[in-house]
């Protein structure tokens, strides 16, 4: 680096330092604060002030280059230069000199040349200011790193100097600490120790005492060796601190040998008498007594100059009177005393309070402390003794002030009733009855204090054992596991433990049946206080009991009413079907649910008028009551509605129940109630170990009261291994080990079918049971041989089953009723509208129509069907329909379509006017420009399949052509079934299920197994054909089989196709096979159009259909069959090929 560049950062350096530096920056030295302008000289002592600090902060420069700068002194407040004083430019153009100076002279001149330069002119003042500028230059001229090495050098000593500071502080505070400790521990062991101070901390050994005892073997030797003389405190200069602290600590251990020299009774002895110096001698109590021995004082010295008057009286009267007030006076200093007595009372119930707090405090910190652990644990053994003598000591204190507010007698003087040696009328001047007056007065004041007192110490008491136990309970998760096994178990400990827990019991309920007259008392005179809000709450309550009343007398008719009402409702609904329901089962369960809301509100206006302790119980009692008559009742009314058991049966089932309940209620409430008041502890786990054994010997009286309805339904259980050998087993030694193992067997049954009946009506889970049903069907039906000689059912009765039957088959009315209910009013009415009726092939779109306009006029109705050919082909079945030649064109059959103004056009089948392929919407936008056309007063129905309806969808995206959609929504499974049935009882045929080889099952309901083969059979078709009638039917007369000579018909598993036959088809099938699903009836030059295939190949695809029977051709129109239609919708659903 070059001296000109040298000089250059130095000139930068100096600069930034001294514009960062504070505005009155100082030096913080030890003694003084040098600055580094100084004030302004007023007069000669000012100005040597100013040059002994300027010469002081040049010593502490050369000092910090020299590596001797005091650790207490900053270096950074030595070398700023303060802007803002008065000599800061000059200061600063001298020190930029000095430092030009130094870089141009020779790199070998040494700092002490330079300091040898020829002495200074002008005054002390100006010298020291110049001696301070060279300085400063001294150390800015030393090289950076030599600089740096400086400062870090300086800054290592600070840091050291700061530790061993901050080491002697922290031991100084160890030895203040251990000193103060010793003396309390010393005074409480004379009885002297001051009440605000709590003893039980002084004698805790905390965890670094036991490492400290751990490393030390002198202390571990002398701890429980001999005891020699009392350490006497080291003085604060004798030794160093590490001797003084080593003293105190053995004055502490031998204050803790002392402690643990003295016998159970006087410790606790120690602990009393400084439990009764609580807040005796501060505080407001201790004024309170202050005062009353002072009026005790006084009331003595009034006495005894009464009885000097006594003695000096002239007369024998005057001696009479001052006998009496003496005697009197007497009586006032007693009645003085027994109010400082009163007052001493109150500070020990106080006293009593803050031990509990205290204890409190030491498990919070304890918790808190130390992690869960074995060190945690020991620590909570230890403390866990200590805290259960002193908890049995409040209960005992608890127990004598509960027998003081009931029969303690009162201890305040009183005057006498009747004073036999009374002061003759003309004698007396009246002050003997005025301080008699007083006294009795005063008395009675004491009287009433006394039996504020006597209830506030059980009170206060009352809740000091209550934080202690809680604080026990907290200490309690705390303890060792064998310990806390030990108090849970059922040895002594433990049992001592319940012994414990049921003397608290006993003094909660004493407790609080006490407390119910005073809270009576009190709401009475709050009653005589305040009448307005008692009278409004009387109001209220006679006010529910009447309407309680009332309900109980008219709620089994207005259930009723509603019930029926529901069920009678017009399209019947899954909503209506839940509130008759609903209705039913709240007519059951109604008398438990009543009485939980009367007794709610009550607790709510007691609540208003003041909360009430002892309401908790009856809360918690009331509950459990209310709870288990409603759970018994519930559940005797879902047994009775599922119909699982007869009317003989149903008293017995009841009372089954009632005995389980009333049981299971038992030990609930014994279980709230001990954790209500004592909290989960021995009792809490006695009875969770013990109650199990409750329900051997009502399993033998259930077993006993229910054999002869087990073995009865036994024996018509064949198919039950189980119960065939339990039905063998009736009048054998084994009948009840039978009736019990039978009877756990039906009630595992029973509950395990009603889960099973209630999730399997979950539609997503319907289906599952359904797979399952027809996978095990499969599976019986290839274990089983192969049935010969069987026939189908005959032709006539095979097409009365058909799905398009010629005569019109009965409706299923419950099918989108409240559709067809909106539709009969809307065609009725004057919002007239165009409606599209949505649907899959065979859902029903046609007979939705039919039953729309079942009962209009027939000239209202207009009713055409689409055939293939489009619009045109359209328009002639309109003419056909209105008696037109076919020949008519469009206007003339608009004129008559508004010439005869029918209430309802329905076009079925508009399906067909939709092509998929470029202009294929020609047609039907085509007939929705028509209905615009015809009279406004005409409503529309037409109906349209899924495929063409969700390709019209997606091509014309929002633009609204229809005012309505209704979508047809699958049949439910009870519909299908409804159907099938409806269809077979009109062909004819009664069809037996026994042949069907079906899986083992759960009892669902109580039904023989061939109802319940038939209705998990009427699932799998429900399944299968995913809801569409048409389907189901074709499946279910394929199902049906004769075996000759009998000609009954029976059911068997159908063989329906699958669509993974089809995966191995060529590509072109599957674009003509989406064709006609869409078109539902093609002809072929339609999907050779829509295909975009060549003829050759569409001709090809659909002969080879025809022959697999895919398709099937009628007068050169192809659909997809029946038997192939659920496959083939699958199978392209699966390929994104269609969308329904």
């Amino acid at each position: 680096m070059t001296a000109a560049r040298h000089r250059q950062w130095i000139c930068m350096f100096v600069m930034a330092w001294c514009l960062a530096a504070p505005a009155n920056g100082q030096p913080r030295g030890a003694d003084t604060g040098a600055s580094t302008t100084p004030v302004p000289i007023e007069s000669k002592a000012a100005e040597a002030r100013v040059i002994k600090q300027l010469r002081q902060q040049t010593k502490q420069i050369k000092d910090l280059i020299d590596g001797r700068l005091d650790v207490s002194i900053d270096p950074a407040t030595l070398l700023a230069v303060d802007l803002s004083a008065s000599q800061a430019g000059r200061d600063l153009e001298l020190l930029l000199q000095e430092l030009e100076r130094g870089a141009d002279q020779s790199s070998r001149r040494t700092d002490r040349k330079r300091n040898a330069r020829a002495p200074r002119a002008g005054n002390a003042l100006e010298r020291a200011r110049l001696a301070l500028v060279e300085a400063r230059a001294a150390f800015l001229s030393l090289p950076p790193a030599q600089r740096e090495e400086v400062l870090s050098k300086h800054d290592a000593r600070r840091r050291k100097a700061t530790v061993e500071a901050a080491s002697q502080r922290a031991r100084t505070e160890v030895l203040a600490a251990l000193v103060s400790q010793a003396d309390q521990l010393e005074a409480f062991l004379r009885g002297e120790l001051d009440p605000a101070i709590d003893p039980r901390p002084l004698l805790e050994i905390d965890l670094a005492d036991l490492g400290d005892l751990a490393s030390s073997s002198v202390r571990r030797q002398g701890f429980f060796g001999p005891d020699t003389a009392e350490e006497a405190p080291a003085e604060p200069g004798e030794g160093g601190l590490d001797a003084q602290i080593d003293a105190a600590k053995r004055r502490r251990d031998s204050l803790w040998r002392r402690f643990l020299a003295l016998d159970e009774g006087d410790r606790r002895a120690l602990f009393a008498n400084h439990v009764q110096a609580i807040d005796t001698t501060s505080g407001p109590f201790a004024e309170q007594i202050a005062e009353a021995e002072d009026a005790a004082k006084q009331a003595s010295e009034q006495r005894e100059k009464a009885l000097i008057d006594s003695q000096l009286a002239q007369s024998e009267a005057l001696r009479l009177i001052a006998e009496r007030r003496a005697r009197l006076l007497r009586l006032k200093e007693a009645q003085a005393r027994f109010e400082a007595e009163l007052a001493s009372r109150r500070a020990q119930t106080q006293a009593a309070m803050e031990s509990a707090l205290a204890w409190n405090r030491r498990v919070r910190e304890l918790q808190d402390a130390l992690p869960s652990g074995t060190a945690r644990a020991k620590e909570a053994d230890g403390l866990y003794k200590l805290l259960t003598q002193d908890l049995s000591d409040a209960r005992r204190s608890l127990s004598l002030a509960l027998d003081a507010v009931t029969s303690e007698p009162s201890g305040v003087p009183m005057p006498p009733e009747g004073d036999p040696e009374s002061i003759p009328g003309d004698i007396d001047d009246g002050t003997i009855r005025e301080l008699r007056t007083e006294l009795a007065s005063a008395g009675l004041k004491l009287q009433a204090a006394e039996t504020e007192l006597t209830w506030d110490r059980a009170a206060s008491l009352r809740d000091a054992v209550v934080i202690m136990n809680q604080s026990r309970l907290r200490l309690f998760e705390m303890l060792s596991e064998s310990r806390r096994d030990s108090v849970e178990g059922f040895g002594p400990e433990g049992v001592a433990q319940v012994k414990r827990e049921l003397k608290q019991i006993i003094l909660e309920s004493r407790f609080h049946l006490l407390s119910l007259p005073r809270e009576a008392a009190r709401q009475y005179h709050q009653l005589r206080s305040a009448p307005g809000p008692a009278f409004m709450g009387l109001s209220q309550l006679a006010l529910l009991i009447v309407l309680f009343r009332w309900w109980r007398k008219r709620a089994d008719f207005t259930l009723e009413q509603m019930r029926r009402s529901w069920l009678q409702k017009r399209p019947q609904t899954q909503m209506t079907r839940g509130v008759s329901t609903f209705a039913w089962y709240l007519r059951r369960v109604r008398k438990p649910l009543e009485w939980f809301a009367f007794f709610g509100l009550l607790a709510w206006l007691i609540g208003k008028a003041g909360q009430i302790a002892a309401t908790n119980y009856a809360e918690i009692i009331i509950l459990w009551l209310l709870a288990g008559a409603f759970v018994v009742e519930l559940i005797d009314a879902t047994a009775s509605r599922q119909g699982f058991s007869s009317e003989s049966s149903a008293k017995l089932r009841f009372r089954s129940l009632r005995m389980v309940g009333v049981s299971v209620v038992a030990v609930g409430l014994i279980l709230s109630l001990t954790v209500t008041t004592v909290g989960k502890g021995a009792i809490y786990a006695w009875v969770i170990s013990t109650f199990w054994f409750l329900a051997i010997p009502i399993f033998l009286v259930l077993v006993f009261w229910w054999k002869d309805t087990i073995f009865e339904r036994a024996k018509g259980r064949e198919s039950s291994g189980l119960l065939r050998w339990v039905a063998a087993r009736e009048g054998g030694f084994l009948k009840y080990p039978a009736a019990a193992i039978g009877g756990g067997y039906l009630l595992i049954e029973g509950v395990a079918g009603f889960f099973v009946r209630r999730v399997s009506e979950l539609a997503p889970l319907r289906r599952f049971f359904a797979y399952l049903f027809r996978r095990g069907v499969q599976k019986s039906t290839a274990a089983t041989p192969a049935e010969y000689g069987t026939e189908p059912i005959p032709p006539k009765a095979y097409d009365a089953l058909a799905p398009r039957p010629s005569e019109t088959p009965e409706l299923v009315t419950g099918y989108m009723s409240d559709r067809v209910h909106a539709m009969r009013a809307l065609v009725r009415s004057d919002n007239h509208a165009i409606v599209a009726v949505v649907g899959e092939r065979g859902l029903g779109k046609t007979t939705f129509l039919n039953r729309v306009t079942s009962d209009l006029e027939p000239g209202s109705l207009c009713a055409v069907q689409c055939q293939p050919g489009g619009f045109s082909t359209l328009l002639r079945e309109f003419a056909r329909a209105l008696e037109l030649s076919d020949s008519a064109t469009e206007k003339e059959i608009l004129a008559t379509l508004r010439e005869r103004a029918p209430s309802v056009i329905c076009i079925d089948d508009a399906q067909r006017l939709v092509r998929p392929l470029i202009g294929g919407l020609e047609d039907i936008d085509h007939l929705v420009e028509f209905t615009r056309l015809v009279s406004p007063q005409t409503s529309w129905l037409i109906a349209i399949g899924m495929p063409a309806w969700q390709y019209l969808r997606r091509a014309r995206g929002d633009r609204a052509a229809f005012d309505q959609v209704i979508e047809l929504d699958p049949w439910a499974e009870a519909q299908i079934a409804t159907l099938v049935e409806q269809r077979t009882t009109a062909a004819g045929i009664v069809p037996s299920f026994e042949r069907l080889v079906v899986p083992r099952q759960v009892q669902t309901s109580p039904v023989s197994d061939e109802e319940r083969t038939k209705r998990d059979f009427y699932r799998i078709l429900w399944d299968y054909s995913n809801g569409n009638p048409e389907v189901a039917l074709h499946f279910w007369r394929e199902s049906l089989y004769r075996r000759p000579p009998d000609e009954t018909v029976h059911v068997r598993l159908f063989a329906g196709p699958t669509a993974g036959q089809l995966d191995e088809l060529p590509s072109t099938f599957y674009f003509v096979l989406r064709t006609i699903v869409q078109l539902e009836l093609a002809v072929e030059e339609d999907v050779v159009t829509c295909t975009d295939l060549s003829p050759a190949e569409v001709a090809d695809a659909l002969r080879a259909a025809r022959v697999q029977g895919y398709v099937r051709e009628h007068d050169q129109l192809f659909e997809i069959d029946i038997q192939w239609y659920r496959a083939v919708t699958s199978m392209l659903r699966r390929k994104h090929l269609l969308l329904l």
